[in-house]
């Protein structure tokens, strides 16, 4: 464990990122996947963030931002057609039953009792669920429904740490949209913003007007402006 640890440090502060995540797939796999201790999931999307980290340099690019974007997707389409083909999430009755399983109850765990009696309330958590899963593979990839999307995917995982206690495997699939679906489309957005560093124009000598601040209290024109706007 100590040489896991060790090399997850190295992972982390990208020194070596590539080997360093090589060796602990390798560890990964000797100490979970082969031994049969899955848990819930968790092991193989880490087994498979390792290896993209691996495969991939530290600044990945437009081809492994492609398929973790295609593999979420597929991941949650799957999920929500499998859950849309028995009746017992169209009732509530699956969700019930998963948020009361022995030895998976979480520390902050909100009290659901009192909502038992409401059957029809938990048929209609079910169908959200369903839902949430199915259109992932679709409106997730739309910009006017990728936040919104987004965003109910993440309260999803937050209330399954919550309420079944899988504090790693929300955690891990809360990272991974957020790598997948948020970062590189806030970066993008950003830098399609014009910029509101702007030389006024002077209307009657047409010579750039330089604000008076703090840092520049006699409002002094900059080295080499011009009065073409920035």
């Amino acid at each position: 464990m100590w040489m896991k640890s060790r090399w997850n440090v190295l992972l982390v502060v990208s020194r070596w990122p590539r080997v360093a995540a090589g060796i602990l797939l390798v560890l990964h796999n000797a100490l979970f996947v082969s031994a049969g201790g899955f848990a819930y999931g968790y092991d193989d999307f880490c087994g498979q963030a390792l290896f993209y980290c691996m495969l991939f340099p530290a600044r990945p690019h437009r081809t492994c931002l492609f398929m973790i974007q295609l593999q979420l997707s597929a991941v949650y389409f799957f999920a929500g057609f499998g859950k849309a083909l028995g009746p017992t999430w169209h009732n509530g009755e699956a969700l019930w039953k998963a948020l009361h399983l022995p030895g998976y109850m979480g520390h902050w765990r909100p009290p659901i009792e009192f909502l038992g009696p409401y059957p029809m309330l938990w048929s209609v958590l079910g169908w959200l669920v369903i839902v949430i899963e199915l259109g992932y593979a679709v409106f997730i990839w739309l910009p006017a429904t990728r936040r919104w999307w987004l965003s109910a995917t993440v309260i999803l995982h937050v209330g399954i740490a919550l309420c079944m206690g899988l504090y790693y495997f929300s955690a891990l699939l809360i990272v991974l949209n957020l790598v997948a679906f948020y970062f590189p489309y806030r970066s993008s957005s950003r830098s399609s913003k014009p910029s509101t560093r702007q030389i006024i124009l002077n209307h009657s000598t047409n010579e750039p007007v330089v604000p008076r601040s703090p840092v520049n209290p006699m409002a002094v024109p900059a080295p080499g402006a011009t009065n073409t706007p920035a």
